[in-house]
């Protein structure tokens, strides 16, 4: 089989994959995560989760603990954000109320950090 035909079949399986109806795969015209707030959210993670490697060139903090809580802080504060966008298309909160909403988004974002930062 030559590379064109093995592309083509890589290309039919992920177009299966996408018209399965998954939320994830609806083309939203507004309200996408910024890609830019998703790249410093992992970047910041990485300098929470490896102080010593991924060292915080931007600030003078005196402590580590000074530094990854400031870290901490600011990769809460965009991941709520950035969850918030889109949780109100998944069907659990498509009707919910936006404080139901933010309760949840809250919920999420420390799940999410407590099983990453371990």
């Amino acid at each position: 089989m030559d590379i064109g035909n093995r592309v083509n079949n890589l290309v039919d399986l992920l177009m299966i994959d996408f018209n399965g109806g998954k939320t994830i795969d609806e083309v939203k015209l507004h309200e996408h995560p910024d890609k830019d707030t998703i790249v410093d959210i992992l970047e910041k993670l990485r300098k929470i989760i490896y102080p010593g490697y991924y060292r915080n060139k931007s600030y003078r903090v005196y402590t580590v603990k000074n530094n990854i809580s400031m870290l901490l802080e600011d990769v809460i504060y965009n991941l709520i954000k950035q969850i918030s966008i889109v949780l109100k298309y998944s069907p659990d909160y498509e009707n919910a109320h936006q404080e139901n909403i933010s309760h949840a988004v809250e919920n999420l974002t420390f799940v999410f950090l407590k099983r990453s930062l371990r």
